[in-house]
């Protein structure tokens, strides 16, 4: 199965009303788990590199691991990276179909200018890009540890302008969703998520999906 194109995926996944996970592909245990799961439900996925789970896996190797399995499986894999402007550069230099900047810690000025940057190099590889506004707080490299980091809603008034300047082709945005361990009662803001969509066409990408209740999926995904 020749790799997914995020922007091809994403839009088939809206027009058709299902969502696509995207998974950690850090070692070899968890991505034959991922793909086999997949497979048996006929669904398409996303596997993500992540340095920060597995620190001593070179870059190098652990992408090319995510593009092996990617061609391995019989379902559509897209596959993904979310780091600095370096690494995402990198990245698509080693053939991954699609990066992750994300820069929602920064001023906004200092997070348009990276991700455009990110753009540019992308748009010559032909390799789509993800970016964030708001950030998501919590750790998902060390569980338990959700709540460290700050959450910054993201702010509708902003959308326009971001996706205007930078030309990215998912966004991820923050309504209290969390990396890594949930604590106490889960309230996303869905509201929000409405007033962002009706300023865009373009994917939305929830990170931190984990540690939630199974009902809570479906309505997150429509």
């Amino acid at each position: 199965m020749s790799h997914a194109n995020m922007k091809e995926l994403l839009a088939d996944a809206r027009k058709r009303e299902y969502g696509v996970p995207n998974f950690w592909g850090s070692s070899i245990e968890m991505l034959l788990g991922q793909i086999k799961g997949a497979e048996e439900l006929r669904a398409p996925l996303s596997l993500c590199y992540c340095s920060g789970q597995y620190p001593d896996m070179p870059l190098e190797i652990g992408i090319k691991l995510i593009l092996s399995v990617a061609d391995y499986a019989k379902v559509p894999v897209m596959t993904i990276l979310g780091e600095n402007v370096a690494t995402c550069i990198r990245a698509m230099e080693l053939g991954l179909g699609a990066v992750m900047y994300d820069g929602s810690y920064l001023p906004y000025e200092e997070n348009v200018s990276n991700t455009r940057e990110v753009v540019r190099e992308a748009a010559r590889r032909g390799v789509a890009v993800e970016a964030e506004l708001g950030a998501v707080g919590g750790s998902a490299a060390e569980w338990g540890r959700a709540g460290d980091y700050k959450s910054i809603h993201a702010d509708p008034e902003q959308v326009a302008d971001f996706l205007a300047r930078t030309g990215v082709n998912a966004l991820a945005i923050s309504f209290a969703n969390r990396h890594g361990l949930y604590r106490g009662e889960t309230k996303l803001d869905f509201e929000l998520v409405r007033r962002i969509q009706q300023r865009t066409d373009i994917p939305l990408v929830m990170h931190g999906a984990s540690d939630l209740p199974d009902e809570m999926y479906p309505k997150i995904v429509a």
